[in-house]
């Protein structure tokens, strides 16, 4: 029921977690009476797998790391018990799989390119042991992508293009037996975003155009055929910005402004059914910083500041909703940073003196709790420098020396860690 609701337009998250934590509940009171019947324990694997989902779509990856490592810990004792169970093997893969999606939200590509594999070699021997189950070819094509998108992240572009094009195979076999498998047809989409993903990484911006816009086809005919498939526009939006990103590349600023908005239109209206998804409410506040860049590109500045406002609400919204939730909390002292610059642009030192100085806190903050952190040290240096040069443009060249000094006191933090960086 709740996997169900996740998917459904206009269902919120928290319903959908509230849920399941009443069947875990439930399923923990039977373990505490001493029921270790393996139908309880495969019930409770489902209902962690599901959990560990719904809190990564919240933001807490920690809680939902234990839940996904409590699904593999419970879906290895099965395993043990029935070596042979196919079900119990597949549920371990999964456990797996949902392990390896949280470590990538964490930024360890490493730990969850090693998930993935583990994921990987069970789908083998499911999809090898039973070659005609299409689920198990299903999850093999799912796996080959999750590890694609691990090696992208980790700079192995050529790898990862043959480890996607191995999915893509898969997928399109899937649709060749039944074309009106509309999960088959979402894969393919998601296949598709994939390896343009890596053809951009690779410099062949005209195929990269040509993988997103066969995305966008595949999305559109779900779309129409079932308005509620939430997964499926959001998959839309992602091709758009996909799209927008190459058109950005090229030179035609005009013609990437046009797919942002057509992507933050789709991610608008996906928000308003459910404010409590917070996934919704992040992907809205990409797509305002996406349209607003452009903007500024182009000049536009008082539109652009109109866009970067409504950025800063979202990113207000979220922090204030998960202060724990670092990236959000970087996410709102760089939408402060971006609204003083376009300030600054247009002759409102003052206002954007406010908005630097407040961002500036935020980011003292973060880079205090975590000093090896050198993104942070980074927008640290950064935030001190664009203080340094307002107050420089409004002559106040006493305090435009204090920041330009603490500015230098970090970048040569910065260097005296890293020699070999030219940048800094």
């Amino acid at each position: 029921m709740a996997k169900e609701l996740r998917q459904r337009q206009g269902m919120p998250v928290d319903l959908t977690r509230k849920i399941l934590d009443c069947a875990y509940e439930l399923q923990r009171q039977l373990f505490e009476s001493g029921e270790v019947a393996s139908e309880l324990l495969h019930s409770a694997v489902g209902a962690l797998t599901e959990l560990a989902t719904t809190l990564r779509v919240q933001g807490d990856t920690r809680a939902a790391l234990e839940a996904a490592e409590r699904a593999r810990d419970i879906a290895s004792v099965l395993t043990a018990r029935a070596p042979h169970n196919a079900r119990r093997q597949h549920d371990l893969a999964v456990s797996y799989e949902r392990i390896g999606d949280i470590q990538m939200t964490d930024g360890r590509r490493e730990q969850a390119l090693e998930s993935y594999r583990m994921n990987l070699a069970i789908m083998e021997k499911l999809a090898a042991g039973d070659p005609g189950n299409v689920e198990w070819r299903r999850g093999l094509s799912t796996s080959l992508r999750k590890i694609a998108l691990a090696l992208e992240a980790s700079g192995r572009a050529e790898e990862a293009l043959a480890t996607v094009r191995n999915s893509l195979t898969i997928v399109e076999a899937l649709i060749a037996v039944d074309p009106t498998d509309r999960s088959a047809q979402r894969d393919l989409s998601i296949t598709h975003i994939g390896i343009g993903d890596l053809l951009v990484s690779m410099g062949r911006r005209e195929d990269a155009l040509d993988a997103y816009r066969r995305s966008i086809a595949i999305d559109e005919r779900l779309v129409a055929a079932d308005a509620s498939d939430t997964a499926s526009r959001r998959d839309l939006s992602i091709s758009n910005d996909r799209i927008g990103n190459v058109q950005l590349a090229m030179g035609r600023a005009e013609d990437a402004l046009a797919s942002y908005r057509k992507s933050l239109a789709i991610r608008v209206r996906l928000a308003a059914t459910d404010r409590g998804n917070t996934q919704w409410q992040n992907d809205v506040f990409q797509s305002l910083g996406f349209v607003g860049d452009v903007l500024v590109t182009l000049g536009r500045d008082a539109e652009a500041l109109d866009i970067y406002r409504q950025r800063l609400a979202i990113a207000e919204v979220l922090a204030s909703a998960d202060r724990g939730n670092v990236e959000w909390q970087r996410d709102l002292a760089l939408s402060m940073s971006k609204l003083g610059n376009v300030l600054s642009r247009t002759g409102r030192r003052d206002e954007a003196l406010t908005f630097y100085r407040q961002s500036l806190a935020m980011v003292e903050r973060l880079a205090s709790a975590d000093p090896g952190n050198t993104e942070w040290q980074r927008d640290l240096s950064v935030a001190y420098n664009k203080i340094g040069d307002v107050l420089e443009q409004a002559g106040r060249d006493e305090e435009a020396l204090a920041a330009y000094r603490a500015d230098l006191v970090v970048s040569g933090k910065l260097v005296a860690a890293n020699p070999n960086n030219t940048e800094w």
